[in-house]
């Protein structure tokens, strides 16, 4: 599949920003002590070297594992 195809397949399979945040805010959840994480990643599987899609939630724990690793925990999560 060339290039341009597969993204085009691939940015159908992200949504809309638009809509997450509409179906987000209809379920009316008491977002005081939460977050929510947008849109899939595509990361490297290690053990098979092939590309997966993962819930956002797995790089952002990955972020605040490394803000921690590298700085104090109460500063705000960041890549560096």
């Amino acid at each position: 599949m060339p290039e341009s195809e597969n993204t085009d397949v691939e940015s159908l399979r992200l949504g809309s920003v638009n809509a997450t945040v509409d179906n987000i805010k209809a379920r009316a959840l008491n977002s005081s002590y939460g977050c929510a994480y947008y849109p899939w990643v595509k990361i490297l599987d290690s053990e098979t070297a092939t590309p997966v899609w993962v819930p956002p939630s797995i790089v952002a724990l990955g972020v605040m594992a490394y803000t921690q690793e590298k700085s104090q925990v109460w500063f705000a999560p960041a890549r560096i």
